[in-house]
């Protein structure tokens, strides 16, 4: 008579385990490395999806107008539809200089700031970045020490580069310090001259009167670019309102395409995993099961159904599975910095300004994770035990049989 298959597959599992738990351990271990390093690059994943542009300059801007950093080109080729391809510029795209008494006029506006960028260099060779001390406002970086510039030859050094009050720097006097990034700080008309495109602006920070939400402020910017017809000087494309994080992208134009770049490298070698451990995971099944053949044959052959002998190895392998995976999404939650520390300091694939969040929530996916790679196991092992063959003629039969053959 034989035993009912829930009790009866309960029974081959949990004593299979035990008595294999050599032939297990490869097992075990393959799938808890394989679910760190996919719950590590989940996770590096999910921080790269969230990424955006770090705020700095801009932080105090309620909208930041920018030029369109992506230039877009369609194809057909022979017999396909049209696709559009969108690539994202590194290289600063201006805008007219008319859009800051377009943005002054807009109702809620207390100040629309333009800012340009440039770069002076000292004795030394040394470069170093410019603005004019108006455009400071955006962040906003303060004083610390002495007074804002007035004159063409002077500026305010940002604190980080160490120069003091009434130094000379780039061949311009120091005449005050602000707290900020290590950049010199000149007058307005300055910064025009030495942009050297007096016609257009890198960007115009909107400062918003107090009381002024920042969406019914861009609402009221969107429509007066439209309105103005604004394009930039690049392609003619209009002009983008951008507030909240995407405020980043109009300082830090390679955080971007980085992004992208970073999210297409993680998908590539997460695939790379996926295939080698389920080979390996396959080959190490597979020999598994295959230590165990007589054993098979012989509880098939006492009258345990071919159903009941892949539901064991299911069982086995989703007891050990389950766990390693668990052990491994642990694992992953500290191999996950571990890895963001080499991609952003060792392989220069994450550039400066790009910011890569994580959310307490977000590693929650190790878990997710942990499932996938225990359901992997279960069906490797499910289709290496698909065939748990008859019960096999054993060596004596086969020597027999070889013997009467020789013999005639």
């Amino acid at each position: 008579m034989r035993l009912s298959q829930g009790p009866a597959v309960r029974l081959l599992a949990v004593r299979s385990l035990r008595a294999h738990r050599k032939a297990w351990a490869a097992v075990f271990a393959a799938v808890a490395v394989t679910s760190a390093l996919l719950g590590a690059l989940a996770l590096a994943a999910g921080s790269a999806a969230l990424g955006h542009a770090r705020v700095e300059r801009y932080a105090d801007a309620a909208v930041v107008v920018a030029g369109d950093q992506e230039v877009r080109w369609t194809t057909k080729p022979w017999g396909s539809e049209p696709t559009t391809t969108v690539t994202a510029l590194t290289e600063r795209v201006r805008i007219p200089a008319a859009t800051v008494d377009v943005l002054r006029a807009v109702p809620g506006v207390r100040a629309a700031v333009p800012d340009r960028a440039f770069v002076m260099r000292d004795d030394t060779g040394t470069a170093h970045a410019g603005r004019s001390w108006e455009a400071a406002r955006l962040a906003p970086y303060r004083l610390t020490d002495g007074r804002e510039p007035r004159a063409a030859g002077e500026a305010v050094l940002g604190s980080g580069a160490g120069a003091r009050v009434g130094d000379t720097v780039a061949g311009r006097k120091v005449v005050g310090l602000a707290d900020g990034p290590a950049a010199l700080y000149v007058t307005e008309a300055e910064a025009r001259r030495l942009a050297g495109r007096p016609g257009s602006v890198d960007a115009v920070g909107v400062l918003a009167d107090p009381g002024v939400p920042a969406d019914a402020l861009h609402a009221r910017v969107r429509a007066a670019l439209d309105a103005a017809g604004l394009r930039d000087t690049a392609s003619g494309q209009p002009l983008r309102a951008l507030t909240g994080d995407g405020r980043g992208g109009a300082e830090h134009l390679a955080a971007a395409p980085a992004r992208m770049d970073l999210l297409q490298l993680l998908a590539a070698v997460s695939g790379t995993v996926v295939l080698v451990a389920v080979l390996v995971l396959a080959s190490l099944v597979a020999q598994a099961l295959q230590q165990r053949s007589g054993e098979r044959e012989l509880l098939l052959s006492v009258g345990a159904t071919p159903l009941q002998v892949r539901a064991a190895a299911g069982r086995e392998v989703t007891r050990v599975a389950g766990l390693a995976a668990l052990c491994g999404a642990v694992l992953a939650v500290a191999v996950f910095p571990v890895l963001w520390s080499a991609l952003r300091h060792r392989t220069g694939v994450v550039p400066e300004g790009l910011e890569l969040p994580a959310p307490p929530w977000l590693f929650t996916g190790v878990l997710v994770v942990a499932a996938v790679v225990a359901g992997i196991a279960r069906l490797v092992v499910l289709l290496a035990a698909r065939r748990p063959g008859k019960p096999g003629r054993g060596g004596v039969r086969k020597g027999v049989g070889i013997a009467l053959l020789v013999l005639g």
